[in-house]
């Protein structure tokens, strides 16, 4: 039953208190539970069961009417505290009082664990330690003043047993603070694993349709490009062209901007492949990802009109290219690594473009392999490190 309530307040709250409304209602359950069973064990010690099942209704049927009240808000409200500390109150007054008659003293024995425990939910109502303090100070006054009244108890004896009237309060209010910020850490952590699960989602959808897409349509499309089975020359280009943006497309999982540095370069270079045939390979994920440094347009515009003149000079004496952009410390560094053809290049033929990307802030240097890379910094940074030497491997 108490995993069905559970489940049910659980279901039908929310917010950073629903935490504290189910603490609240299942402590006051265990209070209600103390005396019927209070009640029932003693059964046959009251000399008027009566009034003892009186009481115990009262007390339930308050702690009940508070239960709902937070519930039906989504949260312990401190409205309720002019309710409970009166109730509790003249509980502890109507027991002290009862308690030292000779024939009556045992029909409310319940009233004192039964505020022990009612205290604590009292804290979790109150927002602040102050307001938690203040209401068990007034419990503690009023069952002191019925003990030394009524049963003649010494001052500091009748407050000594009290003590836990104000403990409870207190510890409530600092488990209710503790409750409503280990919610909201649960909540967030909640959004972050819906948020990573989305993208995980996106991410492998998007795997399943270029997966599709490179099986069923890319393959044939590049297939048709690099034969000659289309006749028509104009639909050849256009077929080569649409293999080259599917390619594209698949590769980068998404459709491609015109001002992005990545594209510049890879519509450059399928530009000067397909003028000169020359294959060439692209691998520009290191520049694709959302803090990839960025670059001036100024710089973008040269990087890539240099390029143009690079991938032709080196095209022609390549059997195939390899065309790496990564990101280095300060910007973006550029690299393409010829295999086969001549053995040696005049290099001098490529001083022209140096000379340009200097110009713009940005640094050459080629090797014989034949190996050329160009480094770009990024948007502000108007220096730039040595390139390094040699092949990227």
């Amino acid at each position: 039953m108490m995993r069905r309530f559970a489940d049910w307040s659980w279901a039908r709250l929310s917010g950073p208190d629903r935490t504290v409304v189910l603490a609240a209602a299942v402590t006051r359950a265990a209070a209600v539970l103390l005396t019927v069973s209070f009640v029932s064990l003693a059964w046959t010690h009251l000399r008027h069961p009566g009034w003892s099942v009186m009481v115990a209704a009262v007390l339930a049927v308050e702690c009940a009417a508070i239960v709902a009240w937070w519930l039906g808000k989504r949260r312990p409200t401190a409205a309720t505290l002019l309710v409970d500390v009166p109730t509790v109150g003249a509980a502890l007054v109507v027991a002290g009082a009862f308690a030292a008659h000779p024939r009556l003293g045992l029909w409310a024995g319940f009233v004192m664990p039964y505020s022990v425990v009612v205290a604590f939910t009292i804290g979790l109502a109150c927002r602040t330690i102050h307001l938690a303090v203040l209401c068990g100070l007034l419990l503690v006054a009023v069952g002191t003043v019925t003990a030394v009244v009524f049963q003649h108890q010494r001052l500091p004896v009748a407050a000594a047993g009290l003590a836990m009237l104000i403990v409870n309060p207190v510890v409530g209010a600092a488990s209710a603070r503790l409750l409503r910020r280990g919610t909201a850490e649960l909540d967030a952590a909640d959004a972050e694993a819906l948020r990573q699960l989305a993208d995980v989602t996106a991410v492998q959808e998007r795997a399943r349709y270029a997966m599709a897409l490179h099986d069923r349509v890319l393959q044939t499309l590049e297939a048709l490009a690099r034969s000659n089975v289309l006749a028509d020359p104009g639909l050849h280009e256009r077929v080569a062209g649409q293999a080259f943006w599917l390619r594209r497309y698949v590769d980068v999982g998404g459709e491609l901007h015109d001002d992005d540095l990545a594209t510049g370069i890879a519509e450059t270079a399928w530009e000067v492949m397909r003028g000169i045939g020359t294959p060439i390979e692209i691998n520009d994920a290191g520049i694709r990802w959302p803090d990839a440094p960025a670059i001036d347009a100024s710089r973008r515009k040269q990087l890539i009109e240099e390029l143009r003149h690079i991938l032709e000079f080196l095209g022609t004496h390549c059997e195939a290219l390899v065309l790496r952009a990564t990101r280095s410390d300060t910007g973006i560094r550029v690299s393409i690594l010829g295999s086969g053809g001549d053995a040696g290049l005049d290099v001098d033929r490529l001083n022209p473009a140096r000379a340009r990307l200097a110009a713009v802030g940005a640094m050459l240097s080629v090797e014989p392999i034949p190996y050329v890379e160009v480094h770009v910094p990024a948007a502000g940074d108007g220096t730039h490190p040595p390139p390094g030497q040699g092949p990227d491997q």
